[in-house]
């Protein structure tokens, strides 16, 4: 009975003590930061021993394996940029472009009369760094065997958009033309 009643005790004790071990378990993983995403730790605001708390954070984490670039168009531009749209990049100090693609496109001026357009390139082998500066490229609009006239010869005659052009030494109206989004500093006319 005695030698039962021990081994009855021991075991208790064997499960007081597993107890006490899970209880240490859980407060050493209380005390071990796990980062949700990996990159490049750029700043550390905690100290060994100090309380974390969920307002501010205790170290910034960079992950540069896909960068944004974001640039401010004129109204007029937008029509040039749309989402999942492919784009080239250059980016200031590298021999080589990049392809991005357009994520955003914004619905109202930043303040400025200025839209907000952004693009994603993927940096696999992260030579583009946070801070660089970028620039998307736009395909030029090439026009042949046509008369091209600046835009700023545009007049409203009538409601309608007009040009004149010299023809024999005399002013000639040009039948009525359809100003194209974007910012063109020429025109096409026929």
């Amino acid at each position: 009975m005695q030698a039962q009643a021990a081994v009855e005790q021991a075991q208790a004790g064997v499960e007081q003590a597993q107890l006490g071990v899970d209880s240490a378990n859980e407060r050493l993983d209380d005390k071990v930061i796990v980062a949700t995403a990996s990159g490049e730790v750029t700043q550390v605001s905690g100290e060994v021993g100090a309380m974390a708390s969920g307002q501010q954070p205790f170290v910034t984490i960079v992950s540069i394996d896909t960068v944004e670039v974001s640039v401010n168009v004129l109204p007029d531009q937008l029509s040039i940029f749309k989402p999942g749209a492919s784009i080239d990049v250059e980016v200031n100090g590298m021999k080589e472009k990049f392809k991005g693609t357009v994520s955003y496109v914004s619905a109202v001026s930043s303040g400025s009369g200025l839209f907000t357009v952004e693009a994603r390139i993927d940096n696999p082998n992260h030579l583009i760094r946070p801070g660089m500066v970028a620039t998307i490229i736009v395909d030029e609009v090439l026009a042949s065997d046509t008369i091209l006239v600046p835009t700023t010869s545009v007049i409203q005659k009538e409601g309608k958009s007009v040009v004149f052009t010299i023809a024999d030494g005399t002013a000639v109206l040009k039948p009525p033309i359809s100003l194209p989004s974007g910012s063109l500093k020429w025109l096409e006319i026929g």
